[in-house]
């Protein structure tokens, strides 16, 4: 498996229009065990890569802990509200995946607190906190549904904050960014290969989604839909840009260039996904467009938060330098 694979699975599932049923029994041939995975192989790998280059990458991991934590203690609702019964055998798959991705974060965190020590992981940001699309956006979407089971409209919320921007925008675009990193890196095989266990598992989540968006698409609920998208599409750019954390690299043009191509990389790739994504569940080409501006356009936005925060200007502004 590899990081390419991976992510086409999600768009091969767009142009085959799988059923919830699919998305089950593809679970169920791709199971795997986090608690079998030797993490300490990593930890030479770990020992000898710059501290510059190792704190963002600590940084994504305690984010994706902190995520799929909160998701797993979140999702039920969801599951249990859905509109079609199908939908609930297979939300039913994805909760214990959350579950499973939580255990892999949190002993792959715990190998790393003992290889690296607990001081140098104190020094990531994000391990407490969770931005504004997991602790606002999505805490109250699944909230409304938990009080109101019966209210369709609030499933489709959750549908939208959780699998099209939470996992198909922010969380994908981690994931990608990860695998591109330790593929790089020979001696990250257990990273290597629980990160794509992760992808997998989120290819089939993101699948979903579009799923359940297209036949609420087809069902009357577009309107809704696209207002939905419109109304968090902001903070799941800011989620990702994440401006209240100093980004690490040393302030040397050469590597502010190099980190602009990458994070500029990041951010059009969550972009032309979620155009996909909303082309795929039926978004009209001209309304589709306009959010993927509104993303392009938030992402600016917290760029600029980040030199307001910092008082040094975001390292993306050095891709035209």
């Amino acid at each position: 498996m590899n990081n390419s694979t991976v992510i086409d699975e999600i768009e091969l599932d767009l142009t085959r229009r799988v059923g919830a049923l699919d998305l089950y029994r593809r679970w169920e041939s791709q199971q795997w065990q986090a608690e079998k995975l030797e993490y300490d192989r990593d930890g030479e790998g770990w020992r000898q890569l710059p501290a510059f280059a190792r704190l963002p990458l600590l940084a994504t991991l305690a984010r994706f802990l902190v995520g799929e934590t909160t998701v797993t203690e979140t999702l039920a609702p969801l599951a249990y509200a859905a509109p079609e019964r199908d939908y609930t055998l297979y939300l039913a798959t994805q909760l214990a995946d959350e579950a499973r991705h939580t255990v892999f974060f949190r002993r792959y965190l715990a190998f790393l607190s003992e290889t690296l020590g607990n001081e140098e992981l104190s020094q990531v940001s994000g391990v407490d906190r969770v931005g504004d699309l997991f602790e606002k956006a999505l805490r109250d979407a699944v909230e409304r549904v938990r009080e109101n089971p019966a209210d369709v409209h609030a499933w489709f919320e959750g549908v939208v904050v959780y699998h099209l921007l939470v996992e198909g925008a922010v969380a994908m675009t981690g994931l990608h960014t990860v695998l591109g990193t330790v593929r790089a890196l020979p001696q990250f095989d257990t990273l290597r290969t629980g990160i794509t266990h992760v992808a997998r598992d989120e290819s089939r989540h993101i699948s979903f989604g579009v799923l359940a968006l297209r036949n609420g698409v087809r069902d009357e609920y577009r309107d809704h839909i696209v207002e939905m998208i419109r109304k968090h599409v902001p903070a799941a750019a800011r989620t990702l840009v994440d401006p209240e954390t100093r980004d690490p690299f040393p302030r040397l043009v050469p590597v502010l260039r190099k980190r602009a191509e990458v994070l500029h990389e990041q951010w059009e790739f969550a972009a032309s996904s979620l155009g996909r994504r909303m082309n795929s569940i039926g978004i009209p080409d001209d309304i589709g467009a306009e959010l993927v501006e509104t993303w392009r356009k938030s992402c600016s936005d917290a760029a600029s938060e980040y030199e307001r925060l910092h008082g040094e200007s975001h390292p993306v502004e050095y891709i035209d330098r």
